[in-house]
């Protein structure tokens, strides 16, 4: 099992700290991904009006689209950080063990998974994150339409009308 842990970019170095030594007390694998306003979801109507950037790129729960606490660079190191220590305490003896019952689908064309810890550290590192946050924007989304946040159901793009009784 896997837990989504969903960080809020106003945190700052210490509430870091707690998320990496909570998630290491937890058995499952946890992954902490960036609170990120989707279009669509309440986030969108509740914290776009504090985007710092539209850029469709950057919306992929791994980039700060909102303000951070931290400098961008320092957040982004946090998260990274807080990966790698997270990681580690699934590259045990066990998890050894159960690698080599998983790659004996390798022949078959499952291979993804034997690639898996030589990927990892291209897929968590520090300077990719910081790179694509300097690239030009392409794509901005637009803003959200105004919505009367204090009428939560108008908020979810799947509300149902009111039904009527009678």
């Amino acid at each position: 099992m896997a837990i989504d842990l969903v960080v809020d970019p106003d945190r700052d170095a210490a509430r870091f700290r707690l998320v990496r030594k909570s998630a290491q007390t937890m058995p499952e694998i946890v992954r902490p991904t960036v609170m990120t306003p989707y279009p669509g979801t309440e986030t969108w109507h509740t914290e776009s009006r504090r985007m710092i950037t539209g850029d469709n790129r950057l919306f992929d729960i791994r980039h700060a689209v909102v303000p951070s606490r931290l400098p961008l660079e320092g957040f982004h190191r946090e998260r990274v950080g807080a990966q790698t220590v997270i990681d580690r305490k699934h590259l045990g003896l066990r998890t050894a063990l159960a690698a080599c019952r998983v790659a004996r689908n390798v022949p078959h064309g499952q291979a993804d998974f034997a690639r898996m810890p030589w990927r990892r550290n291209a897929v968590r590192t520090l300077e990719p994150r910081l790179a694509d946050d300097r690239l030009p924007v392409r794509y901005e989304l637009p803003p959200p339409r105004p919505v009367d946040i204090g009428d939560r159901q108008r908020l979810s793009t799947h509300a149902r009308p009111p039904r009527s009784r009678g």
